[in-house]
């Protein structure tokens, strides 16, 4: 199950890191610099209710938000 996803555009680094330890959903972008990044995580629950969801179909589409979601689920059920 995939828990990391990346990707570029408009000079920045798009990420979402799935932290099933903490039951988090992290999303942030940077622009290649250490000290460029911006973002911020909620729960897997608070997810599955559409926060951030915005955000990923924004910068990675529908198909990635689907994914998402789907492993979110999975990592909820274990």
């Amino acid at each position: 199950m995939q828990t990391y996803w990346k990707a570029s555009g408009d000079k920045k680094n798009y990420h979402i890191d799935l932290k099933m330890s903490a039951g988090k959903v992290t999303v942030y972008e940077d622009t290649g610099h250490w000290k460029s990044g911006t973002g911020g995580n909620v729960t897997f629950e608070e997810f599955l209710e559409g926060r951030f969801q915005d955000l990923i179909r924004r910068d990675f589409g529908e198909e990635v938000l689907a994914e998402v979601i789907e492993s979110v689920k999975g990592l909820s059920e274990k």
